[in-house]
């Protein structure tokens, strides 16, 4: 195939100028605002005419983080409807801004949102829109610090779904966060926790010796009080516990076995009743916690359990919680599904 001469230079020429196109466009699009443009598109967000507002608004969210300060600062001499733009505009750049520094933003609307003013139930309001972002944000942060984040059936949920009669999988609720020896997070780090203030039903542990100082839970406790951390030792049995409502009415009955904890590895199942540490006799599992405080990763120890009225003796190595930050085999999925439970029948009372 051969190329006609007079458009053998046509299209290095168009090559050049598509290029200096896109570069103009990249730079428009990366140009930051001059203070003077900042301040001037601010005060247009509370202009009469829509057009005027929405072009300030694309403007301002263009320039990003980087107008944070300025907003925020405008915010406090905002009249109502004003404000409320501005506020849109800040809770739509958070959104947008990559994960990093969407935390800096975050911090200064829950520093709003905890300072009395005319503005606190409008941040308020915000947040907890976005709890569930937050969340996500939360425990993946939480997660690269080496806490253990547990998640586990949401019971209440699944019964609303029933009557309903919407079918699929079990929905999944946050249970448990654990700050282990490992914990990489320090203080600072419990700001994380505080994000999932909104989940006033978690279980917060913390375990000895992970850098949390009394003064940072202090901190935590003074802006969220519905967080009650509660101490552990440093072995982690790996098991969930229920009540024991008929028969004997001693022992921790074990509702499930997670895989590679202690109890896993030493051959204990769902159902199984422990009724003695080291010939401590158990009456619950508040008293198999008691029995394990002071033990140290990798001791050894003696429980004997219940198996369906069968007596035995099994030999526990007691793990430490760091064991559950290694690789752990897949969860099987869970045997509750909506579509194989009966529908709740109404009955509608007749007077």
């Amino acid at each position: 195939m051969s190329v006609r001469p007079e458009t053998r230079w046509a299209w290095p020429l168009v090559v050049l100028f598509i290029g200096h196109l896109i570069g103009e466009l990249a730079s428009g699009a990366d140009q930051p605002l001059t203070p003077d443009e900042v301040q001037q598109a601010i005060t247009d967000l509370g202009q009469a005419e829509f057009a005027v507002r929405s072009a300030a608004q694309e403007r301002l969210l263009g320039a990003g983080g980087a107008v944070v300060d300025p907003l925020l600062a405008r915010l406090n001499q905002s009249r109502e409807e004003s404000g409320r733009r501005v506020l849109s505009v800040l809770e739509q750049i958070w959104l947008r801004t990559p994960e990093a520094e969407a935390d800096a933003i975050e911090k200064r609307l829950e520093q709003l949102m905890l300072t009395p003013g005319p503005w606190q139930p409008q941040v308020e309001q915000i947040l907890l829109s976005n709890h569930e972002l937050r969340e996500s944000r939360a425990v993946r942060a939480l997660r690269r610090m080496n806490a253990l984040v547990e998640f586990g059936d949401d019971d209440v949920l699944y019964t609303q779904l029933r009557e309903e009669g919407i079918e699929g999988r079990i929905p999944q609720k946050l249970k448990h966060v654990t700050l282990p020896k490992s914990w990489k997070g320090g203080d600072e780090g419990l700001w994380h926790v505080g994000r999932l203030f909104h989940r006033g039903e978690i279980s917060f542990y913390l375990i000895p010796r992970n850098g949390i100082t009394e003064e940072g839970l202090n901190r935590l406790q003074t802006i969220y009080p519905t967080i009650k951390p509660v101490y552990r030792s440093e072995v982690c049995m790996g098991i969930e516990w229920r009540p024991i409502l008929f028969g004997a009415n001693d022992g921790c009955l074990l509702n499930a076995v997670h895989p590679g904890g202690s109890a896993d590895q030493a051959g204990l199942r769902p159902n199984d009743r422990i009724i003695s540490v080291d010939d401590q006799p158990v009456s619950d599992f508040d008293g198999l916690v008691d029995s394990l405080k002071g033990r140290r990763p990798y001791e050894q120890c003696e429980m004997v359990i219940d198996r369906g009225g069968s007596i035995r003796t099994v030999n526990v190595v007691l793990l430490p919680w760091e064991v559950f930050l290694l690789p752990r085999p897949p969860a099987p999925l869970p045997a509750r599904r909506l579509k194989d439970e009966l529908p709740v029948r109404r009955f509608r009372l007749v007077r």
